[in-house]
């Protein structure tokens, strides 16, 4: 009886690490094939002539990022919405503003961040933004937004219990 429940419980677990695992790759290769996209149509349409990172950003709007250098080997952020529409691709040149590092300085300047989640560039109403995800002295979820032309401050949202429904 003993050997019987043991066999039942290691298939059950087996059975659900396989599961898992199989969702896990199954959504991850949804955003890669969405970031390999985003990266062939910013090559394609010439915008840059090598790209170092893609990911996906989603602000008001779903964006892709793509990272990489044109012609003249300057560095460039190709914003590619989600609709892949050669016509609404934005892209600003990584030197004409703060870098990342300047933005998470600024953050630390203004804020008590216990730990930073993540730190994307994106782009939203007033242009390319650093979004900087990050966990404050409190506990609490913290977004903070820079302008990557000026590094004014643009948005902070901050996720407490009492409006944790966002």
């Amino acid at each position: 009886m003993k050997k019987w429940l043991i066999t039942v419980v290691s298939v059950v677990i087996i059975a659900g690490l396989a599961i898992g695992i199989t969702l896990l790759v199954s959504a991850q290769s949804s955003y890669r094939n969405v970031e390999k996209k985003a990266t062939d149509l910013a090559l394609t349409e010439k915008v840059i002539t090598s790209a170092n990172d893609a990911y996906v950003y989603n602000g008001s709007l779903a964006y892709i990022t793509v990272i990489g250098t044109d012609k003249n080997n300057d560095k460039k952020a190709i914003f590619v919405p989600a609709n892949f529409s050669k016509k609404a691709i934005q892209q600003v040149w990584l030197e004409d503003g703060i870098s990342k590092s300047d933005a998470l300085t600024k953050l630390q300047e203004q804020a008590e961040v216990e730990s930073v989640l993540h730190t994307k560039l994106g782009y939203e109403e007033p242009g390319a933004v650093w979004e900087i995800t990050y966990i404050d002295s409190h506990n609490q979820l913290n977004y903070m937004y820079y302008q990557h032309e000026n590094g004014e401050q643009w948005k902070h949202i901050t996720v407490t219990e009492e409006n944790d429904d966002l």
